[in-house]
């Protein structure tokens, strides 16, 4: 029994086809860890985009308090920091975790169907934003992807109801991180 074996452009085409289906080239460039920042804004910057006088809280320091990552551990590196209101019972927590790039997709995708499942897509949003509204307003958070992988969000807990309505614009309008 003869069987027929594609050609070597045909062999070629379908290498390409599949090579092109496993790592969409048109995707952002993976991102290195070295470029993210514990705290990539500053008070001023959050201020200007919540309407809060935001404050940055330092790192926790005590006996047996986990240390800050430095560095990726089984292929994800998580850096946050948080920032308060001290006339608001507001708290603002911004957090970047980077993948592998060879994990990051299928591992970005499993975050947003387990976590993400409500947030509700920002219509032009050249990042693919996510927004999420919990608790009736008093919790907003914005969510993006940047360089295929790094997820990041910045969110707001104890919206106070007057800056609810104001309060994803102003996000939205916050440089995006890392560039």
């Amino acid at each position: 029994m003869k069987q027929d074996y594609p050609s070597w452009p045909q062999r070629l085409l379908l290498a390409c086809a599949a090579g092109l289906l496993a790592a969409p080239a048109w995707a952002a460039e993976a991102l290195p860890y070295q470029r993210l920042q514990r705290c990539p804004f500053t008070p001023a910057e959050l201020s200007a985009a919540t309407g809060l006088k935001v404050e940055l809280v330092p790192l926790m320091e005590f006996a047996g308090a986990p240390k800050p990552m430095t560095a990726p551990e089984q292929g994800r590196l998580f850096l946050s920091c948080n920032a308060t209101d001290g006339a608001a019972p507001a708290t603002l927590l911004v957090t970047q975790q980077w993948f592998d790039p060879k994990t990051a997709a299928a591992r970005i995708q499993a975050l947003k169907a387990r976590d993400l499942k409500d947030a509700q897509p920002v219509p032009g949003d050249p990042d693919g934003a996510l927004w999420l509204t919990e608790r009736d307003g008093a919790k907003q958070t914005l969510y993006y992807v940047r360089g295929g992988n790094v997820l990041v969000s910045v969110g707001v807990h104890g919206v106070p109801p007057p800056l609810q309505a104001s309060l994803r614009a102003g996000l939205l309008k916050l440089k995006r991180v890392p560039s």
